[in-house]
């Protein structure tokens, strides 16, 4: 996950003061976040492929559908970006779910074929 990468690049900013316990509880939210977002996409692309025949108009709607979480997904990078100190926590938020968005995109085409 996309997330693994950058907590690794970012360990060494971690404060000394967070605990292990913080990155713990931090680090299961986000994977969390992530499954469940991912969950919902495969959910919404088998439910929607019913009735709309276009793969790439599928895994849109898969996307679309799936807001709520992509915004859960973005809150607990956020959190992440924080925990270790990272100079701007908004834009590693919005950089890594858009990449965790296209990966999903993928994955609902590849589930389609």
């Amino acid at each position: 996950m996309l997330f693994l990468l950058a907590a690794q690049l970012a360990a060494p900013l971690a404060s000394p003061s967070a605990s292990s316990s913080d990155q713990d509880r931090v680090t299961a939210a986000e994977v969390l976040a992530y499954a469940q977002w991912r969950n919902c996409v495969l959910k919404v692309t088998h439910h929607k492929s019913r009735s709309i025949k276009d793969h790439e108009a599928v895994a849109d709607a898969a996307i679309a559908g799936c807001e709520a979480r992509e915004a859960d997904y973005r809150s607990s990078l956020k959190e992440l970006a924080q925990l270790y100190r990272l100079k701007d926590p908004d834009t590693f938020a919005t950089r890594t779910s858009e990449q965790a968005r296209k990966t999903l995109r993928d994955m609902a085409l590849k589930e389609l074929k």
